[in-house]
């Protein structure tokens, strides 16, 4: 099962007895099931301001498992809360849980998103590719509510399966998180997250989400790793460190690899082995010291992807080869225009080649809820 704009290996380290011992996450990642917040936020376990109506509440989601979110009643703006939250009273008055043993308060994040997200505002530009922040609440803060959140995808890997409307989907998006990052990046943020939490403009273009990791120099707010990632690089924001531009297109290029290829390993496609590695085995060991090596600059064979799948541009930041997320976005555009794809002169960021509304839509096929898929049968065969 693929999610939008999570990267999920499907059971890459399997346990010796057959059972899947985790999932393994490349650089995008959604929730696995964003539908799921549901049953943990009903009536006294959501914001006054939240709509649990049907229809609205089809628009949820959740951030690490710390924050989750849902529309507000107002139809136009979503909410985000700790996922200590227990109740709200009428006067306004807040009641959270306990955290767990050893677990970070996720309240204590929120002065720094919201500082994060005062830096943008004092430059009083918005950009399209980032879900605008709205102020705060009662019990965390306010985005501007898109046509999507986090939602799945039913469509065929370029990687595999030829389809020129698919990959230019994914090129188009490779464009958009590189423009974000660029933007961040010349306001000294990071993002410390990338391909997390990604939701949907009504064309299907992305904007981030899930700034609750994110890192500035100044002033210095620290970045925050995620939880283990199948691949984490010698850059990763640490302690005090808020991040750096060369981490955050390490992981550009973790999540793009992911889309390309539906999911693959860079490092078991490296070592030749398709699908998962067992544990107790020689191959699951030598995975987890390749995996080491990654995370101390000590690896350079990474697989590389025809140019189409923007290969050039993905080993490359992977390597560290870019000092900005610009540079990097200009070879992009170099190799989707090889491609014949027509860029936008007014957002660069922008494939005008297709009328993405009518090539593809949203629609609920199963019970893991709603999924992009191309909108005709016949597609595929492009």
């Amino acid at each position: 099962m693929s999610h939008i704009l999570r990267a999920i290996f499907g059971s890459l380290y399997q346990s010796s007895d057959g059972a899947t011992a985790r999932n393994i996450e490349a650089g995008p990642s959604v929730t696995d099931e964003p539908h799921n917040v549901q049953s943990v936020t009903y009536k006294k376990r959501a914001p006054l301001e939240a709509s649990l109506t049907s229809g609205l509440s089809e628009f949820r989601d959740e951030f690490n498992e710390e924050y989750y979110i849902l529309p507000a009643n107002d139809g136009r703006t979503a909410l985000l809360f700790p996922s200590t939250f227990l109740s709200e009273e009428a006067d306004g008055t807040v009641i959270f849980g306990e955290t767990r043993v050893d677990d970070d308060d996720p309240r204590e994040r929120l002065d720094a998103v919201v500082q994060i997200y005062g830096i943008l505002a004092e430059h009083d530009t918005f950009h399209p590719r980032i879900v605008k922040y709205l102020g705060t609440t009662n019990s965390g803060y306010r985005l501007e509510r898109l046509s999507h959140s986090s939602i799945g995808l039913d469509l065929q890997c370029p990687y595999s399966h030829h389809n020129d409307v698919v990959l230019a989907l994914y090129q188009r998006w490779a464009l958009q998180m590189l423009s974000a990052l660029d933007h961040l990046h010349q306001k000294n943020i990071f993002l410390n997250n990338v391909g997390n939490n990604l939701w949907l403009r009504v064309d299907y273009s992305i904007a981030i989400a899930n700034m609750t990791s994110a890192g500035c120099t100044e002033p210095l707010i620290s970045g925050r790793k995620l939880p283990p990632m199948v691949l984490e690089s010698s850059w990763a924001a640490d302690a005090d460190d808020p991040g750096s531009v060369k981490n955050d297109l390490f992981d550009w290029a973790s999540w793009m690899f992911a889309l390309m290829t539906g999911n693959k390993d860079p490092l078991l496609m490296h070592m030749g082995i398709e699908g998962h590695v067992t544990s107790g085995t020689e191959d699951f060991d030598k995975h987890i010291s390749l995996c080491h090596d990654v995370s101390l600059g000590n690896f350079d064979a990474w697989p590389q992807l025809d140019e189409k799948l923007l290969g050039s541009v993905i080993l490359k930041a992977w390597r560290g080869e870019y000092e900005s997320a610009g540079q990097a976005m200009q070879e992009a555009k170099d190799a989707i225009r090889a491609c014949g794809h027509e860029l936008s002169k007014e957002h660069g960021d922008e494939i005008v080649t297709y009328d993405w509304q009518q090539e593809f839509e949203v629609t609920t096929i199963d019970r893991w809820g709603p999924k992009l898929r191309l909108r005709q049968a016949d597609s595929d065969q492009r």
